[in-house]
């Protein structure tokens, strides 16, 4: 990795969680997916999908 030292690596000590979601590229429009693409560093379009239980 790179080891830039800037935000991302020292917030890295104080992470305590994290959030997992399936990630597809069926796009279905519903307010619980968020939509990535290339300028997102996806190869396509695509839909993260979250739901809450």
């Amino acid at each position: 990795m790179g080891g830039g030292g800037g935000l991302a690596d020292s917030s890295l000590g104080n992470l305590s969680t994290a959030t997992v979601a399936p990630i597809t590229s069926t796009i279905r429009d519903v307010p619980s997916e968020v939509i990535l693409d290339v300028e997102d560093g996806m190869k396509a379009a695509c839909a993260v999908t979250f739901i809450m239980p």
